[in-house]
Parts: C-alpha cells; structure tokens; sequence
C-alpha cells in the first residue's frame, strides 16, 4: 500500500479559490502559534510571581500583573493572522492585515497600560496616608481616558484618516467647554493638586484664611470642615488654596507667647522679681521648656511683660489647661506681693480707684493684726 500524500489527496478541492490544502495548514500553524504563545506567557507570568513572592520584588510582581492583562481574543487574532499567512491573498486582504495587525497591537498596548495605571493607583496613591478615594479614582480615570485617546488617534491615523482636522476640531471644542466650566474645572484641578501636593488630609486640624477646623473630608468640588464650635464648613478648592493654610497636625511642638501688663502703681522691686516669678511658675508645668520673660515696654498705660516658652506637645487641651495654671499661678503670685494688672487705656481711672481701695484694705487691716 503506498504511502498516503495528503497535499495530493486535497489538491483538486478548493475554498473561495484556495486549496484546502493551504487551509488546513493555516489552521495548523495558528493553533500551533496560539498554544505557544498562551504557554510561552503563562510561563513568564508564573516565574515572575514565583520571583516576587521569594524577593519581595515589587518591579516583577508589577510586571507578571501587566502581562496577565494581554487579551486571549487578541492573542488568538494573533495566531490566525499568522495562519493566514500561508494562504495565496491577494494584495487588497494583505493591506487589511497590515492594518489589523496595527489594530491589535494598539489594542493590547492600551490594555497594558491600562492595567500599569490601576496597579499605580493601587500601589502609590492608595498606599499614602490620608489619600482620598475619589481623587485617586479620578487621577486614574484622567490616565485612562489619556491612554485610550492615544490608542483611538493612532488607530485612525493608521487607518489613513487625517487627524490633524479632528484634534484641531476637539480643541476648539475643548476650550468652549473649558470657558463654559471654567469654576467647576477649577475646583476639579484644586482637588488633584491637593491629593498630589498634600497641604492637608483627613483628619488634620488647619486654619485657611477666617476657616479653622478639622478637615473630615476632601472631594472633587469642596472640601468638608469642622469647625471648632462644631459645625461643618464646605469650602471650595480653589479658594482653600489661594489662603495661606496653618497645619497643626503636623507641628511637633508647640510655642506660645503672651503679654503680662501690670499697673503703673506697682513698685520697682517687684517689678523687678515678675521675670524670675513667671520663670518659676512656668517651669513646675509639665511638658514645658520656658523660653524667656522680659519687661519689654513702657506703655502708654501699663508696665508690659513678655513671656515666651514651648509646650513639648501639640494637644490642644493640654496647651489651654497649661495657659490656665500657668495665669491662675500668676494672679496667686501677683496678689500675694500686692501688683495689680493693669485694665485697657479706656479704664484708668477704674484701675486708679481699684488700686486705693485695695490700698485703704490693707490699712483698715493693719489695726486689727497688730492687735492680734
């Protein structure tokens, strides 16, 4: 029995005028094609787990994610494609196949890079502490209509459609919107620059402008504050970054500077003692580093002191209960060597008539202790 050839078994049948010959060898080679490249990939992306699971290799994980992001469609488009290049065409088909070669290419590629702005999303911006979801969902949305875009222009480009009309068409088109929501848009850009520049975050108590308070939420549009008396205060991006912004958040200590104004009818050795008394007072605190005390001015209507010194803390309610054993010590201490604090420059009088009462006390007094 002779060998059985099987170019010449199927050599007189035909289909749409190529021998089935030629299509059962096209078939051949793209399923030969696509079980290559479906196990060559499955490969890559299993060695590349297997190497950042071992080495904590970030670069190798990232990469096996946007491997494993290629379309199996496009793969088994691929795979035909190449079968078909087996079969007798005629120029008119091999131009369409240079163009869908170009399609499919364009196509995946967007889908890796699709893929590269989500696993960026993923790693970077959702990883920060404080990041809002919503601005990062939009970051990436913005990357993702930027890379389509490319992928959609460079297809028609390929395709023979002059491009240059449609971009040009698209800007004038873009700009007419852009004047149209001029406010919104610039809120929107206000919301990126602050998830990328970070002047706050959640949870962070700041001051913009007349505007304190802890911020509890930062969205496209406005940004959600609450105040210090307790209500919620929206204000809109833009304007938040065009004030200056205290974070106290982030201060890792505090300093405070006061003023301490005594009476002109306070004599001259106690005058004298107020700095190292103010001293004393301030350095029995808790978590304190006194800074200085110094009788600083000769004012229009009061001797005046200026205290500086530094709470080791940020605690708001810590700084308030210090201030006030700090200017309760101080009144004690004043009283107790008889200097009084001197009332505004509108109420002279009333601190003159304050001092000689307390004066005609202390002689009403003087009797009755030499008696005793």
């Amino acid at each position: 029995m002779s060998q059985l050839d099987l170019p010449q078994l199927f050599g007189n049948e035909t289909m749409l005028g190529i021998p089935v010959w030629d299509w059962l060898s096209a078939l051949l080679l793209a399923s030969v094609s696509f079980l290559v490249m479906f196990g060559m990939l499955k490969l890559a992306v299993m060695r590349l787990n297997a190497r950042a699971q071992q080495k904590q290799a970030r670069i190798a994980q990232t990469v096996a994610e946007v491997l494993a992001a290629t379309n199996w469609f496009l793969i088994g488009l691929a795979s035909i494609m190449i079968g078909a290049n087996l079969l007798s065409l005629n120029g008119r088909w091999n131009a369409a196949m240079a163009h869908l070669w170009f399609i499919m290419l364009a196509l995946q590629t967007g889908l890796w890079l699709h893929r590269m702005a989500s696993i960026w999303k993923r790693d970077h911006l959702l990883e920060r502490r404080g990041t809002n979801l919503v601005i990062a969902t939009l970051l990436t949305s913005l990357m993702h209509v930027g890379v389509w875009a490319i992928v959609l222009l460079a297809i028609l480009e390929n395709a023979g459609v002059n491009i240059t009309t449609l971009v040009a068409s698209l800007g004038v088109g873009g700009v007419a919107i852009a004047l149209a929501l001029q406010t919104i848009l610039g809120d929107l850009f206000a919301a990126i620059s602050i998830a990328v520049d970070k002047p706050f975050e959640v949870g962070d108590s700041i001051t913009a402008g007349d505007v304190s308070g802890t911020v509890e939420r930062i969205g496209m549009k406005s940004t959600h504050i609450r105040s210090i008396s307790g209500e919620q205060l929206v204000c809109s991006n833009t304007n938040l970054l065009k004030a200056t912004i205290q974070n106290f958040k982030r201060m890792s200590e505090r300093r405070i500077a006061f003023r301490l104004n005594l009476s002109y009818r306070t004599p001259m050795d106690v005058v004298e003692k107020i700095p190292a008394m103010v001293r004393q007072i301030i350095e029995k605190c808790d978590s304190v580093r006194f800074g200085r005390a110094h009788f600083v001015k000769i004012g229009a209507a009061a001797l005046e002191f200026e205290v500086v010194y530094t709470l080791l803390d940020t605690d708001y309610d810590l700084y308030m209960n210090t201030q006030q054993n700090i200017n309760l010590n101080i009144m004690k201490r004043l009283n107790g060597i008889g200097a009084d604090i001197a009332l505004p420059d509108g109420n002279r009088a009333t601190n003159s008539a304050l001092a000689m009462a307390r004066e005609q006390s202390m002689h009403d007094d003087e009797p009755k202790r030499i008696s005793h």
